[in-house]
């Protein structure tokens, strides 16, 4: 579908029919992704992969993959970073889930032409506090104490008018919590908009010498173009990742097979390799652990398959990242930069 929508040549009406599919099938998958969440978290198995990250940068990030909403309501998004320290322990990926999710809330109660202020401080030593305030529909006071549990989302009138399940802020209190961290909600009442506050601990200070040479996660220097090798012995859905990745600058070859894929890797050099898990001649997992050992080039597992096992199975065979198909793109340029700009190690491969 996203192939078909930059696809200059179709009717405007038919852009538009595959843009409504593009919708749906987004959020259905959402919405399994947010049950799923809710039930690690619930379960303790949602695991962390912490690294140092800078509150503001994911923000950013954060901020970016919502300014098309934004933009359609004609809501102004201001930023108000007033935290002069903003390193943090944590999962970079589900801190930006956090602040995405909250976003999202806030642009979807918001009337059009309204104002969402981001901000940030330092309240005390150790900590950082990201505040997100609206000025839409507000909070009713009785509905302040359920506003995070699952399937909450303020009664059924809004649920009917704004839909959803209400799943966003619990999954933003569960990992919230997860972070050791605390999060908030306040409103004045119907009608006087909200706000929502996020109160994480910040990363231990680090000597001089290490925090002149230590990266941010996710700030990455201007994007190099990548030689980037795609196996997946779907054609079609290679073709179409080529193409989107060719109209990104990136130089993209295609292979079907593990052995096709090897093969590609001997003849020239690659700097990252996007492999389908399920291949007709071997797993995505056996294929990269052979990569890895042979050519040291750094790897993005996708499969259909979401859940922490299959992320564990992933990091063991030596992937750096794993995107869950159906592939939502924007996320997947994001994990591309996330991983070409990682200094990790590849660790040797285990037998």
């Amino acid at each position: 579908v996203a192939a078909m929508q930059t696809d200059v040549r179709l009717p405007e009406e038919v852009r538009h029919d595959l843009e409504l599919i593009r919708r749906n099938v987004d959020l259905e998958v959402r919405l399994i992704d947010d049950l799923l969440d809710v039930s690690r978290a619930v379960s303790g198995k949602l695991r962390l992969t912490r690294e140092r990250a800078g509150v503001h940068n994911l923000l950013r990030l954060a901020l970016e993959i919502c300014a098309s909403d934004a933009h359609l309501k004609k809501i102004t998004m201001r930023r108000l970073w007033g935290a002069r320290v903003d390193e943090i322990n944590a999962d970079s990926a589900r801190v930006q889930q956090i602040f995405w999710n909250l976003l999202k809330n806030s642009i979807k109660f918001s009337p059009e032409g309204s104002v969402i202020e981001v901000e940030t401080v330092n309240p005390t030593p150790g900590i950082i506090e990201i505040r997100v305030s609206d000025q839409g529909k507000g909070i009713e006071a009785a509905m302040l104490p359920r506003l995070f549990e699952a399937f909450e989302q303020g009664g059924n009138a809004t649920t009917q008018r704004f839909g959803g399940l209400g799943l966003g802020l619990a999954i933003c209190k569960a990992l919230t919590q997860l972070h050791s961290g605390t999060i908030t909600a306040a409103s004045a009442g119907a009608g006087q908009g909200a706000s929502f506050t996020v109160r994480l601990p910040l990363a231990p200070a680090l000597p001089a010498a290490a925090a002149a040479a230590a990266p941010i996660a996710g700030v990455a220097a201007v994007m190099a173009k990548l030689r980037i090798l795609i196996v997946e012995d779907h054609g079609d859905s290679a073709a179409m990742l080529a193409r989107i990745l060719n109209r990104s600058g990136h130089s993209v070859k295609t292979a079907g097979t593990a052995a096709a894929a090897i093969e590609a890797l001997g003849a020239a050099p690659f700097d990252l390799v996007l492999s389908d898990v399920g291949l007709p001649d071997a797993t995505g997992y056996e294929l990269m652990r052979e990569i890895r050992e042979r050519f040291g080039v750094k790897g993005i597992a996708m499969t259909g398959y979401g859940m922490e096992e299959d992320f564990a199975k992933s990091r063991e065979a030596g992937f750096l990242a794993h995107v869950v198909k159906p592939i939502n793109l924007n996320e997947l340029v994001q994990t591309i930069q996330h991983v070409a700009s990682a200094t990790e190690t590849m660790p040797h491969a285990t037998h």
